[in-house]
């Protein structure tokens, strides 16, 4: 019963291509591409944008993502936040725990801790 959606700063087109190759395309309500959309996603607006085009309110949204700035501007916006570790960054890691509400290593964490 949950609203899917996702936001990346990737070109809307090549999310979609994305999303139909991995077979999940059908999971998502929604797709937004924030640099076509004219944001950053450390920008809260964006966030704001996002949940009155879906009719839900900030608090009622959780977001997931690896990129600090991306999860201070939607902390910024009133959704709650998910933290997710990645090597690349990990040189970031505290930085990215302290941003958000809650963080993880992998998605299986998740599925351990309900």
């Amino acid at each position: 019963g949950a609203v899917l959606a996702i936001c990346s700063s990737t070109a809307s087109r090549l999310l979609k291509a994305c999303v139909q190759r991995l077979g999940v395309a059908d999971y998502f309500t929604a797709i937004y591409s924030a640099s076509e959309m004219g944001f950053s996603k450390g920008n809260p607006a964006l966030y704001l944008h996002i949940c009155k085009e879906l009719g839900v309110q900030p608090q009622e949204v959780t977001f997931y993502d690896d990129n600090v700035e991306a999860v201070q501007g939607a902390t910024g916006a009133g959704v709650h936040t998910v933290g997710i570790y990645d090597p690349a960054s990990d040189h970031r890691w505290t930085l990215l725990q302290q941003s958000a509400e809650r963080s993880i290593r992998s998605f299986q964490e998740l599925m351990e801790h309900r």
